[in-house]
């Protein structure tokens, strides 16, 4: 595997600040872990070493003239009026050297207003050490906010406060002194600094790792990071107090999603994620001209109707697709693939928009492991198109490797009735079913049939394309699964069994 840094690597820190410590030190352990070696320096640069500078923008009239020539500019800065990150020292300092930016957002306007190629994107990811925090703290403040302190940020604050709501806000809290903060509050608050505002995913990332539910800040013009659509509360500026106080008033909402944003981030690990960027090339990509980036389409049981602009994934050689694989087996989660188009990829959760899956099903020999598959494939709110014969058609058992049929109540296992294949945090909401009708079908529906009537005709409809949408289930249908599975007893014990009830009351 080629590496784009040195063996040796540093980690600068220009000044005495800890604010960046919530990316610094998961860059840290996850280089080590790819086999770096790594410190952490503060105020010098480190000779035969790629030096990876971490808060170049709180000193934009730095002398950069003595900077060996690989250092890395790793920006953090939103890019808007005001900003540090539009200073014109710091943006002569990323002209010059290579600039890891964890916005697309960011990365556009360096390209656009700045005329600065030499940007690439290295979004943010989970590390295992970054979950530290005690979720069973006691918790004495409801609201916190913690970071630099504006106008708006205070504002909402004392609003809060005028609610009789125990707010917080603090800044320059580093270390212990801020964890012990968070472990102690109910709820934390994310409130941007700049408008229009971009997701701050470093500060969350810490924030979900540590399951603390997070009530965030999400106008118009607010840019989410895709797979984190899910992962926050969301609310308007102006919403956010009647958000909180509805929260305030249900600890088990605050606790379940503290815990979906663990799941959503947990999913998205640092050391996949630089591990394919360090590895993929021979150089540096420049992010407009990356040609190995995996789409967001997987198309499952590709076959001959391969597709140029997705994952192609069959179950034979025969049809060279990017990836030999049988979706009806448990997937192994986190092993690397070698593909033609794509590179070295490794399987992991919620990493596709959408999946296509037609003429698939029939074939499986295991349709609820090929489900759990595709739904742990699948982004929150990614979409599944599947394409079947229809159960009274004529294709669906002239096929001798046809093995199932499916009909319009098929899906309810998967979407309503979830509990019952042993799914709990995720389930599949119907969106649609559309009806491919036999020549035999048209007649009738030209007749005046209604499709209700027609579905019950033998041979007279031939497919069904069915529209199913990723969701994390709620509490009330967690409760719902925790009913029916009886998850919440330890050891269930025939003393409490109905039939015993129902005689003791009759001997009475």
């Amino acid at each position: 595997m080629y590496n784009t840094l040195k063996n040796n690597v540093a980690i600068v820190f220009l000044g005495k600040a800890r604010a960046i410590d919530d990316l610094a030190l998961p860059l840290y352990f996850t280089l080590k872990k790819l086999k770096y070696n790594v410190k952490i320096v503060r105020g010098v640069c480190v000779p035969d070493a790629t030096n990876i500078l971490m808060n170049l923008c709180d000193y934009p009239d730095l002398d950069i003239s003595n900077f060996p020539k690989d250092t890395i500019i790793y920006n953090l800065e939103q890019l808007v009026e005001g900003s540090k990150g539009v200073s014109q020292g710091y943006l002569h300092a990323c002209s010059n050297f290579s600039v890891w930016d964890y916005s697309e957002v960011n990365i556009k306007r360096f390209k656009d207003i700045y005329n600065i190629d030499n940007i690439y994107y290295v979004p943010f990811g989970y590390c295992p050490e970054m979950t530290r925090i005690s979720t069973t703290y006691p918790k004495d403040i409801d609201v916190l906010l913690y970071g630099a302190l504006n106008e708006r940020r205070t504002d909402m604050v004392e609003a809060l406060r005028r609610l009789s709501v125990n707010a917080i806000a603090v800044t320059g809290a580093y270390g212990i002194d801020r964890d012990i903060l968070i472990a102690r509050s109910k709820l934390i608050m994310n409130i941007h600094f700049y408008i229009p505002g971009i997701q701050e995913i470093i500060r969350l990332g810490y924030l979900w790792a540590n399951k603390k539910c997070v009530v965030c800040e999400q106008n118009t013009d607010t840019n989410i990071h895709f797979g984190y659509e899910n992962s926050c509360i969301y609310a308007s500026y102006e919403d956010i107090p009647r958000k909180i106080i509805t929260l305030l008033k249900n600890p088990e909402a605050i606790k379940a999603m503290g815990n979906a944003a663990f799941l959503q981030f947990s999913n998205h690990t640092y050391l996949d994620i630089l591990g394919n960027f360090l590895g993929r090339d021979t150089k540096l990509s420049a992010y407009n001209n990356k040609k190995q980036d995996i789409p967001s389409l997987c198309n499952v049981g590709s076959g001959k109707n391969f597709l140029v602009d997705a994952l192609n994934i069959d179950i034979s050689h025969r049809w060279n697709p990017d990836v030999v694989l049988d979706i009806s087996q448990p997937i192994r989660w986190g092993e690397s693939t070698k593909t033609k188009r794509y590179g070295i990829i490794v399987f992991k959760k919620c990493m596709f928009k959408k999946i296509r899956l037609f003429d698939v099903l029939e074939h499986v020999s295991d349709i609820i492991t090929t489900m759990t598959n595709l739904i742990d494939l699948l982004c929150d709110g990614g979409e599944l198109h599947i394409n079947v014969p229809y159960d009274l058609s004529v294709s669906a058992w002239q096929d001798p490797t046809h093995i199932h049929a499916f009909n319009e109540n098929s899906w309810l296992y998967y979407t309503e009735w979830f509990w019952y294949i042993g799914w709990r945090e995720v389930r599949f909401e119907l969106l649609n079913i559309d009806y491919t009708l036999s020549n035999f079908g048209k007649k009738l529906k030209q007749q005046g049939e209604r499709l209700e009537d027609i579905l019950h005709i033998p041979r007279a409809v031939d497919f069904m394309e069915v529209h199913l949408k990723k969701r994390f289930t709620n509490f009330e249908e967690k409760i719902i699964y925790d009913k029916q599975t009886r998850a919440i007893y330890d050891e269930p014990q025939s003393d409490w069994s109905s039939s015993v009830y129902e005689t003791n009351i009759s001997s009475i």
